[in-house]
């Protein structure tokens, strides 16, 4: 009896094995397919300052998250070009798209813009660029579907991974203001410094800097502008009169709330 039974649990488990691998041989590991390749843009806005510019025409990089295989041959990016208001920019007038693509060989996308020199009577400019369906992708995530580009000859505020780490790291408000001092207190380079490695290649231009390089600096920068308003109390560091408020980081330029007041700039830094 106890024979037939052992007999019995044995069977039992080879089946249930058996019908494990068999369930495992029909459970491929999924890949993609050309035609389910997809992009859309890595941040919402995307905002370039001219300022010192001399030659007459400036390529700005937008870049593109693409979603599946690589090919051997180039493929274009389908958009729709629009604008409203007093500092829509025209094309042809006052840029050209350059190129719209995912290269050969290539997980990275990419959008250039040939903008044209601003001058005293259009200080800004700006296009919505939209990616729309063609034989080569689909939209990927919605919600990136479409970029604000702006370009002007006064600070802006940097755009994607910049702001992200400005924004966690310094203060969830923006104004010409605040940015000069950030310029003033660590370089102009601090408009390309990022906290993820993995993100600075020769193309964007983006500098590293690490997670204890980022906790210094928001500190280093609390500590100048309290000395400051100690030192002036009468004269505090203040945002100027383009100051936003972010509640998002995802928040596209110029898209931000209005403060009911002019805020010091003290008041509105991260306390890390």
């Amino acid at each position: 009896m106890n024979r037939f039974i052992h007999a019995i649990f044995i069977l039992t488990v080879v089946t249930v094995v058996a019908a494990t691998f068999g369930s495992c041989r029909k459970s491929e590991i999924p890949v993609f397919d050309i035609s389910d390749s997809a992009v859309h843009f890595t941040s919402k806005s995307n905002a370039f300052s001219m300022r010192g510019m001399t030659e007459e025409t400036a390529d700005l990089s937008i870049e593109l998250e693409y979603i599946g295989p690589v090919t051997d041959y180039d493929r274009e990016v389908a958009l729709k070009v629009t604008g409203e208001g007093e500092d829509a920019a025209v094309e042809g007038v006052d840029f050209t798209i350059k190129s719209s693509m995912v290269p050969a060989g290539s997980l990275e996308g990419r959008v250039v813009l040939e903008a044209r020199k601003l001058d005293d009577s259009t200080p800004r400019k700006s296009v919505v660029l939209e990616i729309v369906p063609n034989g080569n992708f689909v939209v990927g995530f919605k919600a990136y579907a479409s970029t604000t580009v702006t370009w002007s000859e006064e600070y802006v505020r940097p755009s994607g991974y910049v702001w992200t780490d400005w924004y966690n790291y310094f203060s969830p408000y923006y104004s010409r203001a605040i940015h000069e001092l950030y310029i003033e207190t660590f370089g102009e380079d601090i408009e390309r410094y990022v906290l993820s490695p993995s993100l600075p290649n020769e193309e964007n231009g983006y500098i590293y800097k690490s997670y204890t390089w980022w906790m210094s600096a928001s500190r280093t920068l609390r500590e100048k502008v309290q000395q400051h308003d100690r030192e002036n109390p009468d004269s505090p560091l203040m945002h100027s009169d383009d100051c936003m408020y972010y509640k998002s980081y995802e928040v596209a330029a110029g898209a931000g709330e209005v403060p009911s007041r002019i805020p010091t700039i003290l008041e509105t830094l991260e306390v890390l």
